[in-house]
């Protein structure tokens, strides 16, 4: 695989997907994180709706319409969530995550020679931040509540990045 723009890493039933996501990133391969209902019904249900609407993407979209929603999820200007709201923000040097409950959040970062490490974790919390490493190649949160997970996409520089194809 040499590039692949999207994958899932939540629907309905599965939040571990980022596992994936995270694996591609180190191997240089652009990818972004969605999450998607997988909706097949099944007549042995209960509940036909047991698995409907679980999983999302918050576009950050300057317009609600194809354009503008397209290309913030081409840019990965959006978060995938199966519960929590959260905003997201890079300034400065930081990573800034806000959600709209007391929730737990995890930032985790990989560099060339540790891999992947958890950077900062605080629990019960509804914003904060990690600064950037000069040493990271990327970045990202997770944030968990009694609603569920989100995870943000990961921040990478571009010039970190070997020949990636950004188009």
């Amino acid at each position: 695989v040499s590039k692949l723009n999207f994958i899932e890493v939540i629907n309905s039933n599965d939040t571990e997907g980022h596992r994936c996501m995270d694996f591609l990133r180190t191997k240089n391969i652009m990818t972004f994180s969605f999450g998607v209902d997988d909706y097949h019904y099944n007549t042995l249900w209960d509940d036909s709706n047991k698995y409907f609407n679980k999983a999302w993407i918050t576009a950050f979209a300057n317009k609600r319409d194809k354009q503008n929603i397209w290309h913030s999820l081409l840019q990965g200007t959006f978060y995938v969530s199966n519960g929590p709201k959260i905003d997201v923000s890079f300034k400065e040097g930081k990573l800034i995550v806000s959600a709209n409950k007391k929730s737990s959040i995890t930032y985790i970062g990989y560099f060339i020679n540790k891999g992947k490490t958890i950077l900062k974790q605080e629990i019960n919390i509804d914003k904060t931040s990690c600064s950037w490493d000069e040493d990271l190649i990327w970045l990202r949160a997770e944030v968990q509540n009694e609603d569920g997970i989100a995870f943000t996409q990961p921040i990478q520089l571009v010039e970190k990045m070997n020949n990636i194809d950004y188009d």
